[in-house]
């Protein structure tokens, strides 16, 4: 499963947390975007330490989940990589 992961959190040692967790799963693409490739039991733990670094009424991440297709049809423009390629 690919997921671009996005988050806005307003703490600062928060957020670290936050980016190191994620940096275990995936690659950071931006400041506070990562792409993720990961199965259904990795989503379940990185779930699972997420929820205890976040504050609900303060931050916001989001996944966003990606279709081989929707991949393919992805690109970039100034580094020209492959997306997810990792």
């Amino acid at each position: 499963m690919f997921y671009v992961v996005a988050y806005d959190i307003k703490d600062n040692k928060r957020r670290d947390k936050v980016a190191s967790i994620l940096e275990e799963y995936g690659i950071r693409v931006n400041y506070s975007v990562f792409e993720l490739k990961i199965d259904k039991n990795q989503l379940r733990e990185l779930l699972k330490k997420l929820i205890f670094e976040v504050d609900k009424k303060e931050d916001s991440v989001r996944f966003y989940n990606l279709t081989q297709k929707e991949i393919k049809n992805s690109f970039e423009i100034c580094n020209n990589i492959e997306i997810f390629d990792f």
